[in-house]
C-alpha cells in the first residue's frame, strides 16, 4: 500500500483548508495510506479515513534538523510527499536524505484573487475540489435554535467592534426568538474587558463557552443555525461543520482566506479599508436582513 505524506504546519484556519487536499489526494490514490503531519491541537478535526502524525512530537522533529539524518534513524518513510512550508528546504533535505525520491512542494501563501485551496492545488498540478464542508459527518443534525458568536480571532485588527456583535445579538433575540452562545478562546480574553462586553451579556442572556477543546466546540455547536465571527480558525471550524456563517473581514481577502465551503452557506461582510460603519444599529438590521432564510 501507498504511503503518503502531507507536511503542513500551520495554525487552525491552515489546517482545516489542507483537508481539501487530502481528499484530493485521495481520490488520485484510493489505496494509498495518507498521513497529515499538523499541529497535535488539531488532530480531532482529521476525517478518520486519513492517518494524523503530530508535528510538534519528539519523533517528527527530525524532519525540520538541521543536521545530517540517516534513513536508519527513521522507522519508516514515505512513497511520496507533499510540502507546504514557506521555507521547505531543511524539510525537503531531510526527505531526500531518507530516500524519498517523490516531493512536491506549494508555497502557502496564496497569490492575490485566488483562493489558498485553489493555489495549493494549482501549484501540485492536481485538479480542484469543489466547496464543501468538509468537517460535517455523513450524518446530518437538525438544526437547532442556537446563534454561535465568537468575537475573537487572536488579533485585535481582525475583530470587528463587539458593539457590532451585540446589535445583531439583540435583533436576532428579538425577531427570532434564538438562543446566543459566546466561543472566547485563551487570545480572546481582552474583549471581555471591552465596555460593551457587560452591556451584551445583561441584554441578551447569552451562554458563554471560555477555552473548550475544538471536539468540544463541534460536538455542542454543530447542530446551530447561525455561526457570527470574524476572520478566524474558529470560523473555519464553524463553516467546516456545515454552519450557515456571517464572517467579518477587516485585514485579511476573503478571496483568498474565506473558508472553502459553498457561497451561499457564507455571508461574506468585507470591512477592510477603514470600510466599518459607524452605525452599528443599521448595519446590524442590514446584516440580520441578509440572513432571513437560514434563522427562519
Amino acid at each position: 500500500m501507498p504511503h503518503i505524506w502531507v507536511i503542513r504546519p500551520g495554525a487552525l484556519g491552515d489546517t482545516i483548508l489542507t483537508i481539501p487536499l487530502l481528499h484530493t489526494l485521495r481520490k488520485a490514490h484510493p489505496r494509498a495510506r495518507i498521513t497529515l503531519f499538523a499541529s497535535s491541537a488539531y488532530k480531532e478535526l482529521v476525517p478518520e479515513s486519513f492517518s494524523f502524525k503530530p508535528i510538534d512530537a519528539r519523533e517528527s522533529l527530525w524532519l525540520f534538523h538541521n543536521g545530517v539524518i540517516e534513513s536508519s534513524q527513521i522507522a519508516e518513510k514515505p512513497d511520496a510527499a507533499y510540502v507546504i512550508l514557506k521555507h521547505p528546504e531543511p524539510v525537503i533535505l531531510n526527505l531526500e536524505a531518507i530516500g524519498v525520491q517523490n516531493i512536491f512542494q506549494a508555497n502557502p501563501t496564496p497569490a492575490p484573487g485566488k483562493h489558498l485551496v485553489e493555489s495549493l492545488h494549482s501549484q501540485l498540478g492536481l485538479p480542484l475540489p469543489d466547496r464543501y464542508p468538509f468537517l460535517r459527518k455523513c450524518e446530518m443534525f437538525e438544526k437547532g435554535n442556537l446563534v454561535w458568536a465568537h468575537p475573537g480571532s487572536g488579533g485585535l485588527k481582525k475583530n470587528v467592534p463587539v458593539t457590532l456583535f451585540a446589535e445583531i445579538s439583540r435583533i436576532i433575540r428579538e425577531k427570532f426568538r434564538c438562543d446566543l452562545v459566546i466561543t472566547l478562546g485563551e487570545a480572546d480574553l481582552e474583549i471581555k474587558s471591552n465596555a460593551q462586553w457587560t452591556p451584551w451579556l445583561s441584554e441578551c442572556l447569552p451562554t458563554v463557552i471560555e477555552n473548550r477543546s475544538l471536539k468540544e466546540l463541534s460536538i455542542m455547536l454543530r447542530n446551530s443555525r447561525l455561526y457570527i465571527g470574524n476572520d478566524s480558525g474558529i470560523s473555519h471550524l464553524a463553516a467546516g461543520l456545515g454552519i450557515q456563517s456571517i464572517l467579518f473581514f477587516t485585514e485579511t481577502d476573503p478571496i483568498q482566506w474565506a473558508p472553502w465551503v459553498p457561497h451561499h452557506q457564507l455571508k461574506i461582510m468585507d470591512y477592510r479599508s477603514n470600510n466599518l460603519p459607524k452605525d452599528f444599529a443599521n448595519e446590524a438590521a442590514r446584516i440580520v436582513d441578509l440572513n432571513i432564510q437560514s434563522l427562519a
